[in-house]
């Protein structure tokens, strides 16, 4: 990994870096290699989910929200809020990460460059 940050740390007049995951089925997370090759601190991609009869369906709302704890904790309060209540169908909820990285909720907060890599 110290490789591959180093090489691209040289690249020099750089506008646009694509990375291809190889095995990567459309799910797994790889915000963990982007925040060592980065030295600025970047968003996560946002989702706006519609307000809609299979949010409140406790038994389709998993499916709507990849089976994630997390999610299901961001949308929680949001459903019992006066907010929610006013919705029309259809209307779209607040903006999330669409990979919520802490179990208090889906903030869009600056994910920080890291030395090593987690997850």
């Amino acid at each position: 990994m110290q490789l591959i940050q180093k090489s691209i740390t040289e690249l020099n007049n750089i506008d646009n870096l694509v990375i291809d995951v190889q095995n990567n089925w459309g799910g797994s997370e790889i915000t963990p290699l982007l925040a060592v090759l980065v030295k600025r601190p970047f968003y996560d991609l946002s989702v706006r989910f519609k307000k809609l009869p299979s949010i409140e369906s406790d038994r389709i709302r998993p499916y709507s929200f990849w089976f994630s704890p997390r999610l299901e904790n961001w949308v929680s309060p949001i459903r019992k809020s006066e907010v929610y209540k006013q919705l029309e169908y259809r209307d779209f909820l607040p903006a999330c990460a669409v990979f919520c990285r802490d179990s208090y909720g889906c903030d869009l907060k600056p994910i920080i460059p890291s030395a090593k890599v987690y997850h």
